[in-house]
């Protein structure tokens, strides 16, 4: 919400709630701005049950989680037992989710969390990059190598680059796992919308399917960026040339090309133009 909340009295209670912000402000309360969760609960008296969770939501105009870290942290309400997708809210010793949906808990739930790249900062197409790649189960159910779950990753645009490695470790509900390097080839030419696209393959993950990939946009530099630097006239240089003929200067303006240092000039044959 926009609106900030005048004064106390505004609010009678506030609990139960999540708080995240992506801007420098957390949340405007009683005429100032509160800095963090800690500094809302002194001023308010409340929200001893909330949170400042990243709630992870499909898209900004998708209120469905892609995770559940939200669930099992609000209190149910007798008159409210679905949330707006028409999904039941969970009784008794389950609390439910905090939020407009309900996450739906299921035996085996694998997700894709986290994506890096060895040497972000120095990439070229051509080039092959080392992933790592996070994993969360997320499901009720201990996962094992047994299972046959494959981590795969390829280029956007480039499934032929594809790799895969088999889950190896055990994870155990609500448990992480970094995988070995996963290694891609970017093709050469591949530079300006240049995207890992990583994802778990488990057969008998039929929930929650938004959470099994996740992508990753690389900044890339083009290996090879010839320009040309110079041109000498070669009458000028009383070189027996027709005055026609010129010598051109060429330089891979990039970083290093893995086959010419940048900013060498390169002098090409002479030729009439």
């Amino acid at each position: 919400m926009n609106t900030p909340v005048v004064r106390n009295t505004d609010v009678t209670k506030s609990d139960y709630n999540n708080y995240y912000t992506v801007g420098s402000r957390f949340v405007s309360w009683a005429g100032g701005d509160r800095e963090n969760l800690n500094a809302l609960r002194a001023i308010n008296g409340g929200d001893a049950f909330s949170y400042n969770i990243n709630p992870h939501f499909t898209a900004y105009d998708d209120l469905r989680l892609l995770f559940p870290d939200l669930s099992d942290k609000a209190e149910p309400l007798m008159n409210i037992s679905t949330d707006i997708f028409d999904t039941r809210r969970p009784s008794g010793a389950l609390k439910p989710c905090i939020g407009a949906h309900e996450y739906p808990r299921c035996a085996n739930d694998i997700a894709i969390t986290k994506i890096t790249v060895d040497n972000a900062d120095d990439i070229c197409d051509g080039d092959q990059i080392n992933l790592r790649i996070t994993v969360m189960n997320y499901g009720t159910s201990q996962v094992r190598a047994s299972d046959g779950i494959i981590i795969a990753a390829h280029i956007k645009g480039a499934v032929s680059t594809t790799n895969s490695i088999p889950l190896t470790a055990t994870i155990p509900p609500m448990f992480e796992a970094t995988m070995p390097v996963l290694t891609l080839s970017i093709p050469y030419g591949m530079i300006y919308d240049t995207t890992v696209i990583a994802y778990a393959i488990f057969p008998t993950d039929t929930c929650n399917k938004d959470n099994d990939t996740i992508t990753l946009k690389l900044d890339m530099k083009p290996a090879f960026d010839w320009v040309i630097d110079s041109f000498v006239d070669g009458t000028k240089q009383k070189c027996e040339l027709t005055c026609e003929t010129v010598k051109v200067k060429m330089k891979n303006s990039q970083i290093v090309s893995r086959q010419l240092i940048p900013d060498v000039q390169v002098s090409l044959s002479t030729f009439s133009a």
